[in-house]
């Protein structure tokens, strides 16, 4: 069975889950279809910001030629950001 038939096959069963949105997206950007893969990883970036969907969003819309759009997303190091909160912490300790 294709990929492209997978995906969307995990996405009929689970339409809110942003991994596989992601997934799906990716699948369209490989195939060259700018317009689904943006639909389905700028919803998966709206449900959780992760650094893969921001990554895959971010090169979607440079593939849609929108680079000035694409500059405003913000890629997170999760780790950074973790080690980052954990000092926080500590510090107000």
């Amino acid at each position: 069975m294709p990929i492209k038939v997978k995906a969307k096959a995990a996405a009929m069963r689970a339409p809110l889950d942003a991994n596989v949105l992601d997934t799906l997206g990716w699948v369209y950007y490989k195939l060259g279809d700018y317009n689904s893969a943006y639909a389905n990883i700028n919803s998966s970036y709206q449900m959780d910001s992760s650094t893969e969907a921001a990554k895959h969003l971010k090169l979607t819309l440079i593939a849609l030629k929108q680079a000035d759009m694409a500059d405003t997303i913000t890629i997170l190091d999760k780790k950074k950001v973790d080690a980052d909160m954990k000092n926080l912490l500590v510090d107000r300790m």
